[in-house]
């Protein structure tokens, strides 16, 4: 069972909201301790009581999705901010009151300041049994919404052709795909700064319908939890 099956999700414009469906999910511990990581890219959350339920508040009114900005980022600005998301994934493995599963991943669910184009996500504190089963489980998940975004940007571009293969190895972990990435933001191998779906074609540049056509690709593998109540 995954972190989502677990809560209900309410989403609008000011806020997401998590609706814990047991009182004894809410994780204390975890909770006092993402109380300190706004700095490492978590936002901020707030616990509230809602009908006599947990209720989580995150407020990303201020953000906008990654799902959301994709189509009008170039890879060359894409790849920091995957590196940022890396890195607070690394964080949390290390850090002995915080786990993996409990952060999402998915792209409608990763949020960026526009003002400083840093990386903001959601952690949720919930007790949640953390086992290498788990855990590979949520890697795995990683990889594939990675391999999603980087095929969407790929342009022959033999470095994303490489890292993507390489996702489908079970051996190549989250460090390594992230020391790859910094290999490539630091040597410049971005390619072509090209947007979504504008890829050449005899010459050409492919239209709005080949974006389209993509993102909605895109879209669908990001589908992730339960619909707003």
């Amino acid at each position: 069972m995954s972190v989502m099956d677990k809560v209900t999700e309410i989403k609008d414009t000011q806020n997401h909201a998590y609706i814990l469906e047991s009182s004894s999910l809410f994780y204390s511990v975890g909770y006092k301790v993402l109380m300190g990581q706004e700095k490492n890219g978590f936002i901020k959350c707030t616990k509230v009581s809602h009908n006599g339920k947990d209720k989580l508040i995150y407020d990303t009114a201020r953000f906008k999705t990654l799902e959301t900005l994709m189509p009008g980022l170039n890879f060359a600005e894409m790849l920091p901010l995957l590196v940022q998301l890396l890195d607070a994934v690394i964080m949390v493995k290390s850090n002995g009151f915080m786990q993996c599963e409990n952060v999402l991943i998915s792209p409608d669910h990763i949020f960026v300041d526009c003002d400083n184009y840093n990386v903001n996500l959601i952690y949720l504190p919930i007790n949640h049994e953390s086992d290498s089963i788990s855990y590979g489980i949520f890697e795995a998940e990683l990889k594939a919404h990675l391999s999603v975004i980087l095929n969407a940007y790929n342009n022959r571009n033999p470095y994303i052709t490489s890292l993507c293969e390489n996702l489908g190895n079970v051996a190549f972990n989250t460090e390594e795909i992230q020391e790859y990435l910094k290999d490539m933001q630091a040597n410049g191998y971005t390619g072509q700064k090209h947007r979504i779906g504008f890829k050449k074609k005899d010459g050409m540049t492919s239209g709005a319908a080949d974006s389209n056509d993509m993102l909605a690709g895109v879209k669908k593998l990001f589908t992730f939890g339960k619909k707003n109540k």
